[in-house]
């Protein structure tokens, strides 16, 4: 799980985290899916996107728009786990 805090205000009662999760799927019958850890987030030059990667072999990109709301845009499948991951610009 990755939080983005907006850090557009001064008044710190304002300041939010959004919750970005990494969802990866178990055979556990009680629950069908579980958060796995993230091991990077990097911005785009932009400033509009992220990129997150994780234990769970998946590197995800997500639009952030200008109200704070959160949509993934991509989803890319590994065959290992993924350490590092950066926009290529």
């Amino acid at each position: 799980m990755a939080f983005l805090w907006d850090l557009r205000s001064d008044n710190f009662l304002d300041l939010y985290a959004k919750q970005i999760p990494h969802i990866l799927p178990t055979s556990n019958q009680m629950s069908n899916e579980f958060t796995s850890d993230v091991s990077s987030v990097h911005w785009n030059s932009a400033g509009t996107r992220l990129i997150t990667s994780s234990s769970d072999m998946v590197a995800r990109v997500w639009e952030i728009q200008d109200d704070g709301e959160v949509e993934i845009k991509n989803v890319k499948g590994f065959r290992v786990s993924l350490m590092n991951s950066k926009f290529n610009e």
